[in-house]
């Protein structure tokens, strides 16, 4: 019985327990002696164990921040209830109970043991005691200890929900950077076309300034020579007359008052914007790897572009499902316009083909129009690496 109360005593200061505490390598100290020890005895925010010399991390709240051994606390009132005086047999006042009945389970005194319990399995009360506190020590123990092993998975588990936290952003950072390419590659290209369209403003508005101010230039000689012209009639002169005919026919001559040759050949620019593919921007942009294996193909394709070239297949990007690597194929057909062949394509683990197995296949498909419907299907595969389907 000494050794099991050891078991309930702290390693520290010999007494039992008082707040007990269970450090990373199981063992228990109560909450006062571990603080002082941790204050004694700490370097680089680690102290040795005082039994096993593990070396030990220390929380940042110190002692308190190691769980507390509520089976150790619990336990030992219960070998204080142990240690207690046995009772006096109601039968035989004059004698402890200090054996037990196995076969009735019931605490007996010696002639209760040699009348009523002749022939029954009969132990000491204090071995069927101090085997009985045993078990549920190690029964607690074992929880305890469960305990630490349950907490480092749970902290395992939060690592990997941070790494999946921080991957995920990563990924999401690296989209926005891609998309940011692609934009500044777009606004790089237009900015050439508004320069090349500045650059043609200025020699053609150069080119009509000029025009501008020589018509200008006409107006203002024809008004002129109107107004001398005028003038110079008023005293009939046949001399004068004669002057004013020369001098007008010479400027009627070296003005001229069409421009719609000038103005016809400007270049002036033209824009026509282009049909935005999606299926280029998928190219742009990248490829995004997706290992979850919920065993769904999805690809979104676009039906103008299949139906231009009937001559080849368009694929999807390379997917992971099944532990194989799947790629969805579709072709125009030729004869009906209305038909689209379906087709897919896989890569088993270890190149080896299964006797049978089914995929989920769905397929979104995006007209000009942007109208969308959607065809979900369950295909089953009899010892092939491809099937086809057709959907009309």
């Amino acid at each position: 019985m000494a050794a099991l109360n050891n078991k309930f005593n702290c390693s520290i200061c010999l007494n039992r327990f008082t707040k007990p505490r269970i450090i990373d390598c199981h063992h228990t100290f109560c909450e006062t002696c571990l603080d002082d020890y941790i204050n004694k005895f700490t370097a680089d925010n680690k102290f040795d164990c005082p039994v096993c010399r593990r070396a030990v991390c220390v929380p940042e709240n110190g002692a308190q921040g190691f769980a507390i051994n509520f089976y150790v606390d619990d336990l030992s009132e219960v070998v204080t209830e142990s240690e207690k005086p046995v009772g006096v047999c109601e039968l035989h006042h004059t004698e402890t109970m200090d054996k037990f009945c196995s076969d009735c389970s019931e605490e007996i005194c010696c002639k209760c043991m040699e009348d009523r319990h002749r022939d029954h399995n009969v132990e000491d009360l204090l071995d069927v005691q101090s085997s009985l506190v045993k078990e549920v020590n190690q029964l607690m123990q074992d929880l305890a200890e469960r305990i630490s092993v349950i907490q480092g998975y749970t902290d395992s588990v939060k690592t990997e929900l941070t790494t999946y936290d921080d991957v995920t952003e990563t990924v999401c950072t690296d989209v926005d950077e891609q998309v940011q390419k692609v934009c500044d590659a777009a606004q790089k290209l237009g900015d050439h076309f508004k320069s090349q369209l500045q650059r043609t403003k200025t020699e053609e508005r150069t080119k009509l300034v000029k025009i501008l101010e020589r018509r200008q230039s006409d107006i203002y000689n024809i008004q002129s020579s109107l107004v001398y012209t005028k003038e110079l009639m008023k005293d009939k002169s046949v001399f004068n007359s004669n002057d004013a005919i020369k001098r007008l026919m010479t400027l009627k001559t070296e003005i001229g008052c069409d421009s719609s040759n000038v103005l016809s050949s400007l270049n002036t620019g033209r824009f026509s914007p282009a049909y935005i593919n999606t299926d280029l921007l998928y190219q742009l942009l990248g490829e995004l790897s997706n290992h979850v294996d919920d065993g769904v193909l999805e690809h979104a394709f676009d039906l103008s572009l299949i139906r231009l070239d009937s001559s080849k297949w368009f694929y999807s990007a390379e997917q992971q499902v099944k532990n194989s690597r799947w790629r969805i194929g579709l072709i125009h057909s030729p004869k009906n316009f209305n038909s689209i062949a379906i087709g897919l394509s896989y890569e088993g683990e270890g190149g080896m083909t299964p006797d049978e197995f089914s995929v989920n296949l769905r397929l979104r498909f995006r007209p000009p129009k942007k109208y969308y419907f959607l065809m979900q299907t369950r295909i089953t595969f009899f010892t092939s690496k491809s099937m086809y389907c057709r959907k009309n």
